[in-house]
């Protein structure tokens, strides 16, 4: 006889001595069941009550799922769904800082306790403000996604709050140490890498992703169009960071000449009919993680205090401000979508003018 959905019976297991209760449901046509073990008969009764809920309320989960394993379906879902550039990023986020950490719990048993765990020991690592707050946001989209889906009884991330991300204060080079960085870069083949990194406030990825067709050597500009990631471990072309990201960098006599050294150098080592600008040693485009160490012995070298390569945009806008470029062309020079942004990043390198308008106002009525 063919048992209704949700039905369910307690009994004693003969070779274990436990109690089990046992309901039986119907998912996708297909009759399935689901048990919980006890040591008596009354935690088995109230086990069946609440195997009854999950039936009613159409939450059933096998309870083996982990979350690291869910995480990549959901990743799958974001490909599908989304624009390439926000997979990148959220699979970058989950791979990175997400998974490594609750990725082999099991996903109907995290807890707040779990997520505000994660979301502390991120920041104990040094991970930087905007990614633990992305870190946050991803898995509660996960979180919502799975909850809908009746994969989990509730949201674990809904009573955390979110991180706060503040915009941290840049470290730039000085000016002393970007002229013993370019000293001892002399003649190497990053040089040129290098000096336009320094003298346009291209992100790294845009600078690796360059091609020579976006490069306009008469009119002495660069096209920003798009960027190499490296998310996942794997090289690809993908569009800019933002909307704003995508623009006309007008660019010095100097960076010119460098731009014209390295199609030279591109020549010299048999890449003529190379589309990227830069290369690395094996004539392959240059990647973000493999670039990072020879950027950390080139510094060593170099005897310059070690920062990320992504502290050279920093540098840029920084020397930009103490020379008195009006904020508003620095900012689009970067592809800040605002100047809003490029004050809260650089405010800490503007000289002081308060006395200044003081001064200013107080002539113009005395």
């Amino acid at each position: 006889m063919k048992r209704s959905n949700g039905e369910g019976t307690v009994f004693k297991n003969a070779k274990t001595g436990k109690w089990v209760a046992q309901v039986t449901y119907y998912q996708d046509g297909k009759r399935k069941r689901k048990t919980k073990t006890s040591r008596n008969r009354s935690d088995a009764n109230s086990n069946l009550r609440k195997l009854h809920e999950e039936v009613e309320s159409g939450f059933v989960s096998s309870g083996t799922e982990t979350v690291g394993k869910y995480l990549k379906s959901w990743l799958e879902n974001v490909q599908r769904e989304n624009s390439e550039n926000m997979f990148l990023s959220a699979t970058n986020i989950m791979q990175n800082h997400v998974i490594p950490l609750i990725g082999r719990k099991h996903l109907v048993k995290l807890s707040p306790m779990d997520v505000q765990n994660m979301i502390d020991r991120l920041r104990d690592n040094g991970v930087g403000g905007r990614s633990v707050q992305m870190a946050y946001e991803y898995l509660n989209s996960a979180m919502v996604r799975a909850y809908a889906f009746r994969m989990i009884r509730e949201n674990p991330c809904g009573p955390i709050r979110k991180p706060k991300h503040s915009y941290a204060k840049a470290n730039p080079f000085t000016v002393e140490e970007v002229q013993a960085l370019l000293k001892y870069l002399k003649g190497h083949r990053f040089y040129n890498l290098v000096f336009v990194a320094l003298t346009t406030g291209m992100r790294p990825g845009e600078v690796f992703g360059l091609f020579w067709e976006n490069v306009d050597l008469d009119n002495a500009k660069i096209h920003v169009k798009q960027q190499l990631s490296n998310a996942g471990g794997k090289k690809k072309i993908i569009p800019p960071k933002t909307k704003s990201s995508i623009r006309t960098v007008d660019i010095s006599d100097a960076t010119v000449t460098a731009l014209i050294e390295q199609r030279k150098q591109l020549v010299k080592s048999g890449h003529a009919g190379s589309e990227y600008v830069f290369l690395g040693r094996n004539g392959a485009s240059v990647g973000y993680i493999n670039f990072q160490k020879i950027w950390t012995n080139i510094l060593s070298k170099a005897g310059v205090q070690h920062r990320g390569f992504h502290h050279v945009r920093h540098t840029f806008a920084t020397l930009a401000i103490s020379s008195g470029v009006p904020i508003t062309v620095i900012s689009a020079t970067l592809g800040h979508g605002n100047t809003a942004t490029t004050l809260q990043t650089y405010a800490h390198a503007m000289p002081s003018q308060r006395s200044d308008a003081t001064n200013a106002v107080s002539k113009m009525i005395g």
